[in-house]
């Protein structure tokens, strides 16, 4: 892992804010000796992806709350994890 990129609204709720420090926080610890880099991407309104091709070695999360509660992965060829 080199990079993880956290997509979150414009205006992050203090929880959706709240769960991006602490999965940030976690795989900063789990891949300490890699020294990943971790960027907060701002979603523009309903986005629920992060716009682009990732780049090797990278990973997307967005963290979005409304619609279906859970886990899911979203971005056809290019998955990230929904939650």
């Amino acid at each position: 892992l080199r990079m993880l990129k956290i997509g979150l609204p414009e205006q992050p709720s203090h929880a959706e804010s709240g769960t991006a420090l602490q999965l940030a926080a976690a795989l900063l610890a789990r891949y300490r000796s890699q020294a990943p880099q971790v960027a907060l991407v701002p979603l523009p309104g309903d986005a629920t992806i992060i716009d682009g091709p990732p780049q090797p070695f990278e990973r997307r999360i967005v963290v979005k709350e409304g619609g279906e509660e859970g886990l899911s992965l979203t971005g056809g060829a290019d998955p990230q994890l929904l939650i």
